[in-house]
């Protein structure tokens, strides 16, 4: 015989699974993109440059791992970061200087 307690406590569990879930596979796209978007940045400018490429990779992957929604926050805060709009810039910076478009 099964409890109340019990089948509340499997539906608790339930529903953070299925929560956690549906967080994993709507960050999905975010992640494409961010994959995309740091795929063009060199380890040499990230050096250069003095920014720290594996903390934004640990955050965003452990963020994924942990359900998704924690790498959404990390992917839109890295949308909108200093260090992204700096990365780029000297990438594109380096293109010019190199003649490549």
């Amino acid at each position: 015989m099964v409890s109340c307690g019990h089948r509340r406590d499997a539906a608790r569990v339930g529903y953070l699974g299925a929560l956690w879930v549906v967080g994993v596979v709507l960050a999905v796209p975010a992640l494409v993109w961010w994959v995309h978007d740091t795929a063009g940045i060199s380890h040499a400018d990230w050096f250069w440059m003095g920014l720290d490429r594996r903390r934004w990779q640990y955050g965003v992957w452990l963020g994924w791992v942990a359900g998704g929604w924690i790498s959404i926050v990390i992917i839109s805060a890295w949308s909108r970061s200093d260090e992204r709009h700096d990365l780029l810039a000297e990438v594109h910076a380096r293109h010019r200087r190199h003649g490549e478009v």
